[in-house]
């Protein structure tokens, strides 16, 4: 393999890799100022994957644009004049210069100066200048629009602090059969203290409220089944009270 085939080769690999690292900031980015799960486990599956591609997507088009951009100028300034020349001889290939022949191959160190220079401009202008951080910060708030974010997670609160909400009547038969799957007998129940069985039952009515929300608003199913977790500490502290 020719030498210049394998530095061009090169070049483009590390052009990738700055793609990856100019990538992993949008995906933070696109979590800022909240945790990833609060984020991931708020909305649906579905629209936090379109919404956090979509915000990934454009950044990295950006990357893209200023790369090819950047390119044309580091060209301009290492060949100087010779490049305008070869503009003034495209319509007659064979009579231009070596040089300009040159330029149809891929310039390894261009190339390079151009990913390097569009992906700090990126990770350090962008985020730190007041016109180019609002178009970030605006692009942000419009994915997480696209996620139903926070609108999702504050109209789920809404729905379990309204003053009308109560256990249901059949909440401590479903606890039972919860209860069961871990290997907790219902005669056991006995053992709880009343406060505990109270915060159960109501854990309960909780979950089957989730459960009609995620049928009439899309609400992350994986947010709802980690309630489950409940039943597991609920299980663990049945035991701690039969061994006592």
């Amino acid at each position: 393999m020719r030498p210049d085939v394998i530095q061009s080769a090169q070049s483009v690999v590390v052009a990738i890799a700055l793609g990856f690292l100019v990538a992993a900031w949008a995906f933070q980015h696109f979590h800022t100022p909240d945790r990833p799960e609060d984020i991931r486990f708020s909305v649906s599956r579905q629209r936090y994957f379109v919404a956090l591609g979509m915000h990934i997507s454009i950044i990295l088009a950006a990357y893209a644009v200023l790369v090819l951009a950047l390119y044309q100028v580091v060209l301009l300034a290492t060949k100087g004049t010779d490049l305008i020349g070869c503009w003034t001889c495209m319509g007659n290939r064979p009579l231009c210069p070596d040089d300009c022949k040159d330029l149809r191959l891929l310039q390894p160190g261009s190339l390079v100066w151009a990913a390097l220079m569009s992906a700090l401009f990126i990770r350090i202008v962008v985020p730190n200048v007041a016109i180019t951080r609002h178009i970030v910060d605006r692009l942000r708030s419009q994915t997480h629009d696209l996620a139903l974010f926070p609108f999702a997670r504050e109209s789920l609160v809404a729905a379990l602090s309204a003053p009308g909400f109560t256990p249901r009547k059949d909440s401590e038969n479903e606890l039972k059969v919860e209860l069961a799957r871990y290997g907790v007998a219902s005669n056991l129940m006995s053992f709880l203290l009343a406060s505990t069985q109270r915060s159960l039952v109501e854990a309960c009515s909780v979950r089957r409220e989730l459960l009609k929300l995620l049928d009439r608003s899309g609400t992350s199913r994986e947010a709802l089944e980690s309630n489950a977790a409940c039943y597991r500490i609920a299980g663990g502290q049945t035991r701690v009270y039969k061994r006592g």
